[in-house]
């Protein structure tokens, strides 16, 4: 699917622009900025979902039952911003939305993920508030740390689950591509997190997969108490990431635990960063984007930090080396015990207990670099 989504494109080249253009128009009607990756999933799926639409309309019965389905969604601000971007499609290019498209564009909307939303604390979601509001008590009970910022955390969850509720309601997929590596890493958070979240599955009467929890592992993740230990020769540190809020903020978290001796302070949006790279001042700009660009030595690492990330950031940051770009860490680890053991599932799960009892070495070493 995702490759014939690369390789074709339903809009002519004018129509593509103007739906890129109109994203900004729609996220200031909404009052929500939407997740980068969601913006481009839309747009490509976009054109696919109203062919779908046209077929559905030629089917009345099908088509009755499906209005009535969307009957909620018409009471929503999303929907009342989904006419006016119709009205603006037709001024542009004389083409008229139906009902049901109007509709689908609103599902879109209330969907996707968002980076911010300046309704999330609305009257009409309060039971979705108490419902978090116990999630985050009762996890916060079952682990030894604490959990900081917990009204900012809240909020997040608020702006992610309102998304969340919508895309069960009308069966929208979300993949998360971040699960395995978080259900590797962070085992123990994610199981957590999966006991605590049956609160919410009770609450809302949905079933969370393993893709859900692992977003609001990620979430919950960011919002972690640490201890920093004293700094000596720091270097200043920016990341930049365009993967999401939660994601971001995960990001920071990891670095500050694996490099607590570096002035590490926010994540960036390539936007944001750019925005301030002339006047910057900084040793280096860690990122997850494969092409950003910069004056500023770049290290690019996962989302959920591997082996490989973490030796590569400790390289520079203690010894202002750049690792060798030839084979990376896992995979020499990899030829390494594939030639010791044949079977390639024990060899797999051999190496990610390797990797594990690494990552908690470099912890280690991290923190007694610098004392």
């Amino acid at each position: 699917m995702k490759e014939r989504l690369d390789d074709e494109c339903l809009l002519s080249v004018e129509m593509n622009q103007f739906f890129k253009e109109q994203v900004p128009l729609v996220e200031q009607d909404l009052g929500k900025k939407i997740n980068h990756h969601e913006i481009t999933f839309m747009l490509q799926v976009l054109p696919y979902l109203l062919l779908s639409c046209h077929n559905v309309e030629q089917y009345q019965e099908r088509h009755q039952d499906i209005e009535k389905e969307f009957s909620l969604i018409r009471k929503r601000i999303e929907y009342q911003v989904s006419k006016k971007l119709g009205e603006r499609l037709f001024q542009k290019f004389e083409i008229s939305l139906s009902g049901l498209e109007v509709s689908l564009v609103a599902v879109l909307l209330l969907s996707y993920r968002k980076d911010l939303d300046i309704h999330a604390e609305s009257d009409d979601f309060r039971q979705l508030k108490l419902a978090l509001e116990e999630f985050i008590w009762y996890f916060e009970s079952q682990i030894r740390m604490e959990i900081e910022n917990k009204d900012d955390l809240l909020r997040n969850l608020m702006i992610h689950c309102k998304a969340l509720l919508f895309r069960k309601t009308y069966g929208i997929f979300s993949k998360n591509p971040l699960t395995k590596q978080i259900r590797s890493k962070y085992g123990e958070l994610f199981l957590v997190t999966r006991k605590s979240a049956e609160i919410l599955e009770g609450a809302w009467f949905i079933r969370l997969t393993d893709d859900d929890i692992a977003y609001l592992t990620i979430h919950i993740g960011g919002f972690l108490k640490y201890t920093p230990s004293s700094q000596k020769n720091m270097k200043k540190v920016y990341l930049v990431c365009d993967e999401g809020v939660a994601v971001s903020r995960l990001l920071l978290k990891q670095c500050k635990l694996y490099f607590p001796n570096e002035q590490i302070d926010t994540v960036f949006t390539t936007e944001q960063f750019k925005s301030v790279e002339d006047i910057a001042q900084v040793d280096v700009v860690i990122t997850t984007n494969d092409d950003l660009d910069s004056r500023f030595p770049i290290l690019r690492v996962n989302p959920i930090l591997e082996a490989e990330d973490i030796l590569k950031m400790l390289d520079y940051l203690k010894h202002n080396i750049f690792r060798n770009k030839s084979k990376s860490f896992s995979e020499n680890l990899s030829s390494l015990i594939s030639s010791y053991i044949v079977d390639s599932k024990l060899a797999s799960k051999f190496q990610e207990e390797v990797q594990t009892l690494i990552n908690q070495e470099i912890v280690v070493q991290a923190f007694l670099e610098d004392i």
